[in-house]
C-alpha cells in the first residue's frame, strides 16, 4: 500500500477496516497518518462492539453492512464500482463471503444497466433512422405501415401511430 500510494498518485485507495474494538484495528495509527499525507487515500475504521469501547471515535457496524449503506461513497467520495475497482478482502470468512456476494450483485446490476443502455441506444438510432426516412420520403403516409411494425418491434408490444399533416386542407 505504501509503495502504491507513493508511485500511483492518480489512483484512489480506500481501506475499510473492521474489528471488534478500536485497539484491534492493527496499523490504525499508520493508516491514519497515510490518510493525512496522501490525498488519494481514505481510511475508514469501524468497530462492531462500541458498547465495550466507548472511547472509539468512528463508524460502527460490520463491513458488509457499511458497504450496503454506501459508506465508501460517502466517506471517500468515490463510487464502489466493481467494474473499475480492485477489491482485496482479508479477514473473517463470513465477511469475505458476504462482501463477495455484495460485489457480485453490484457487478450483475451494472451489467444489466449496461445492456439496457445499449438496447436503448440501438432503439434511439432506429427511431432516428425512421424519422429521417419519413422526413425525406416523397409519400410519408406510404411508410406508416412499416413504421408501425418497427415501433411495435422496438416497444415489444402494441403501438398506435397517428399521422398528422403539416398543412391544413385547402378551403374555398
Amino acid at each position: 500500500l505504501r509503495t502504491m500510494l507513493l508511485h500511483d498518485t492518480q489512483r484512489r485507495f480506500v481501506v475499510l477496516h473492521g474489528a471488534r474494538f478500536g485497539w484491534d484495528l492493527g496499523y490504525r495509527g499508520e493508516l491514519e497518518s497515510l490518510m493525512r499525507l496522501r490525498p488519494n487515500f481514505t481510511y475508514i475504521p469501524s468497530i462492531t462492539r462500541p458498547d465495550q469501547d466507548p472511547h472509539f471515535q468512528g463508524l460502527t457496524g460490520r463491513i458488509q453492512a457499511l458497504l450496503e449503506q454506501g459508506v465508501v461513497e460517502q466517506e471517500a467520495g468515490i463510487p464502489l464500482d466493481p467494474m473499475e475497482a480492485d477489491v482485496f478482502l482479508c479477514g473473517n470468512p463470513d465477511m469475505v463471503t458476504s462482501v463477495n456476494s455484495i460485489i457480485a450483485a453490484l457487478r450483475a446490476a451494472q451489467r444489466r444497466q449496461s445492456r439496457l443502455a445499449d438496447r436503448h441506444a440501438a432503439q434511439a438510432e432506429q427511431l432516428r433512422s425512421w424519422g429521417d426516412t419519413l422526413r425525406d420520403a416523397i409519400e410519408p403516409l406510404a411508410q406508416m405501415g412499416a413504421l408501425h411494425a418497427a415501433l411495435a418491434a422496438i416497444s415489444g408490444g402494441p403501438v398506435a401511430v397517428l399521422a398528422l399533416r403539416d398543412h391544413a386542407p385547402a378551403t374555398n
